[in-house]
């Protein structure tokens, strides 16, 4: 990419109204360390920082992106599915009014970011599919449940191989 490399890691460890996630502090480490040994530069936004406007508001001004949160996939309108944020959803129909064309990279590490809607197979809208929509390049997305430390183990592995070389 002709753009500068900057990570945006969010991270939800203990979201209002959801399961803790104990992981998560763990998971934005592994981020930390993987830009740290290609000396490029990490913001994040964490806990109570890490609401729908300010995350919003971070998404376009990065090139890569890592969510580390709960997610949702609405089986009854696509577009409400949402990662959940400190105060509330950030849903599939604001992420894609976004423009997300600088994003080369994003890794959702949240459950059921690309899993569809089983009664119509043939559509994909899904959280992940929303972000490409939306103009995001490449995304790592689940098609399940992930259980939060298999999560950070994940990201660790796939932070570890695609920043080998440097970006």
């Amino acid at each position: 990419s002709a753009q500068p490399f900057s990570l945006l890691a969010i991270g939800q460890a203990e979201t209002p109204g959801q399961n803790p996630l104990p992981a998560v502090q763990k998971e934005l480490s592994t981020s930390q360390r993987a830009c740290a040994r290609i000396s490029r530069p990490l913001t994040t936004l964490v806990g109570p920082d890490a609401t729908v406007f300010r995350v919003s508001q971070a998404l376009p001004a990065h090139t890569w992106l890592h969510f580390s949160c709960h997610a949702h996939q609405d089986s009854s309108n696509a577009f409400a599915s949402a990662f959940y944020m400190h105060n509330g959803p950030l849903t599939l129909g604001a992420l894609m009014q976004l423009d997300l064309a600088r994003v080369q990279f994003a890794f959702l590490s949240a459950c059921l970011t690309s899993a569809g809607d089983e009664r119509l197979p043939d559509e994909s809208i899904h959280l992940a599919a929303g972000m490409q929509f939306a103009g995001v390049r490449t995304t790592v997305a689940t098609l399940w449940t992930v259980a939060d430390k298999a999560a950070a183990f994940v990201a660790g592995k796939v932070y570890e191989q695609v920043l080998r070389a440097g970006v």
